[in-house]
């Protein structure tokens, strides 16, 4: 078992909370050469450490993927230290204070109260240590595939806003900057035609595109990714695996 930290949004975070979170997919940067090899599609162990590998046509134990099924990762996020010693986002105790209030860590993705989310500083996700994180993934099940690969059922399972109301058929929440719609406010993301898609996997491509399109990995580009299921569990991570 490994433990590794992975950053998430703020819409993503309360996905987590709310259980309509159980796969994420990162990118996988293939070593040089290997793009033009054929990928099996099988799964291998790393060099024994419990990493896992891609195997390739006429090569194996090539590319590794970094996850494996019990896997613990800590959820970072936008967060900050609601006292006065610690009111700047640094320094940051890299051991948690032994007299701070269990309270005193605020998690912006959630936080309600409007004076503290327009007062306190934020200090962003990647600067979270391991004692402040709140939600723990354990990893279930891994899979490498390209990303448009994935399946209406996976779609949702990425955590993408759900918008349909009064028995409507299904409506999709639009990522990022949203289409002109061309004939009214509903349509197919994949037609251009609206403020909502009408499936899942349209809108995941909005949800990634928003993330990764300015990276070089987006949609279009179809790169190879590790598909992570996992089960969510309000704890810190130190906990969960004491």
């Amino acid at each position: 078992m490994k433990t590794r930290p992975i950053i998430f949004s703020g819409s993503m975070v309360r996905a987590l909370l709310d259980g309509r979170k159980t796969q994420t997919r990162r990118v996988l940067k293939l070593r040089s050469g290997l793009e033009e090899k054929q990928f099996t599609g099988e799964l291998v162990n790393y060099y024994g450490d419990h990493r896992l590998g891609m195997a390739f046509e006429g090569t194996t134990l090539v590319q590794p993927v970094g996850f494996a099924p019990g896997d613990l990762l800590y959820v970072r996020e936008n967060w900050g230290i609601n006292d006065y010693r610690y009111i700047r986002p640094s320094p940051i105790p890299k051991d948690r204070p032994a007299d701070l209030e269990s309270d005193a860590v605020v998690y912006f993705a959630t936080e309600d109260d409007a004076e503290i989310c327009n007062e306190m500083p934020r200090c962003p996700s990647i600067h979270m240590p391991r004692w402040a994180s709140r939600l723990t993934l354990e990893v279930t099940d891994v899979r490498i595939q390209r990303l448009q690969a994935i399946s209406e059922a996976d779609a949702e399972a990425e955590g993408i806003e759900d918008c349909k109301s009064g028995g409507l058929a299904p409506l999709w929440r639009v990522y990022g900057p949203p289409p002109k719609p061309a004939f009214g406010m509903i349509g197919n993301l994949s037609n251009n035609r609206g403020q909502f898609a009408t499936d899942a996997r349209d809108s995941f491509s909005t949800l990634w595109d928003s993330i990764y399109e300015a990276r070089g990995d987006g949609w279009s580009s179809n790169p190879w990714v590790a598909a992570l299921t996992f089960s969510v569990v309000r704890r810190n991570v130190d906990e969960v695996a004491s």
